[in-house]
C-alpha cells in the first residue's frame, strides 16, 4: 500500500470520510474562492519561518496567476530543489512571518469546481489541509531512490534534451550521470526516474538531501513506464514507489 497526498485549500467543501473507498475520478471535495487564500511557504517548502521570507519571488501588491511559482528553494549548490506554484489567482495580500504564511487575495468571479480523485483507494486522511488515499493499484515498485514526492507529466529524455521542456515533468532518463543529473534539477525537472545510474552519484546526491526525488528501477520497469510517456505519475522517493495516475 501506498498514500497520495492531496492538498486542498481552505473552505472547501469534503465530500469524503476516512475510511471512504474512492474510485478513479471520484469527486472529493467542492472548492470554493475564498476571500483571503492561506500557503503555508514553510510547511511545503520544508523550512524554518524565518528562512521563507528568503524564498519568496512575489511580494504584497503583486498579481498572481494560478500555477505561477511563488517561493523558490535551492540546494547547496545553488540550483533550485524546489518551486512552490500558487493554486489560485489574485493578489498577494501579506506574507506573516511568525508563521510562514502567503496569503493571497482571490478575485469573487472565480467560480466553484471539483476536486477529483487521480487513483482508486481508501481514504486515510481527511482535514482542511489534504486528503490522503491509500492505494495499491497501478503500482511500479523501484529498486531503490532519494528525495521526497513529486506528482507531473512523465517524459523520456537524454542528457542532450536537458532545457525548459523539462521543467514540472519526470524525467523518465537513459544513463543520466552526475552532471547530467544536477542539471536535470537545476532547469527545473520535479522528479527522476531511470535504469541506469551509477550507485556513487546516487550516493553523492543523497548525501545533499535532494528533495527532488530520483528511483531507480530495473530494465523490465522501463518498458512498463514507456507507456506511460505524456501520462501523469506520482514518485515517493523514500520508499521507491510510483503511482501511475493516468
Amino acid at each position: 500500500m501506498v498514500s497520495l497526498p492531496i492538498i486542498i485549500s481552505q473552505g472547501a467543501t469534503i465530500l469524503v470520510n476516512v475510511g471512504d473507498k474512492v474510485t478513479q475520478g471520484q469527486e472529493l471535495a467542492k472548492v470554493s474562492p475564498s476571500v483571503e487564500h492561506a500557503i503555508n511557504v514553510a510547511e511545503l517548502l520544508k523550512v524554518s519561518h524565518k528562512k521563507a521570507p528568503s524564498l519568496l519571488q512575489v511580494q504584497p501588491g503583486d498579481k498572481v496567476e494560478a500555477g505561477q511559482v511563488i517561493a523558490v528553494r535551492k540546494n547547496g549548490f545553488g540550483l533550485t530543489s524546489a518551486r512552490l506554484r500558487s493554486n489560485v489567482a489574485g493578489t498577494v495580500l501579506r506574507f506573516e512571518p511568525e508563521t510562514g504564511i502567503l496569503v493571497i487575495g482571490n478575485p469573487s468571479s472565480q467560480k466553484e469546481y471539483a476536486l477529483l480523485c487521480p487513483i482508486a483507494g481508501v481514504v486515510q486522511v481527511c482535514h482542511n489541509d489534504q486528503i490522503v488515499i491509500q492505494t495499491n493499484e497501478n503500482i511500479v515498485q523501484g529498486t531503490g531512490g532519494i528525495g521526497a514526492t513529486a506528482r507531473g507529466q512523465l517524459i523520456a529524455a537524454t542528457s542532450a534534451d536537458l532545457n525548459g521542456s523539462i521543467i514540472d515533468k519526470i524525467i523518465l532518463a537513459h544513463d543520466f550521470d552526475r552532471e547530467a543529473l544536477i542539471k536535470a534539477i537545476g532547469i527545473g525537472a520535479v522528479g527522476i526516474i531511470s535504469n541506469k545510474i551509477d550507485s556513487v552519484d546516487m550516493n553523492y546526491l543523497q548525501q545533499k538531501n535532494l528533495v527532488v526525488p530520483i528511483i531507480l528501477i530495473s530494465d523490465d520497469t522501463v518498458k512498463t513506464l514507456v507507456k506511460q510517456v505524456n501520462k501523469e505519475v506520482f514518485l515517493e522517493g523514500s520508499t521507491y514507489i510510483i503511482l501511475l495516475l493516468a
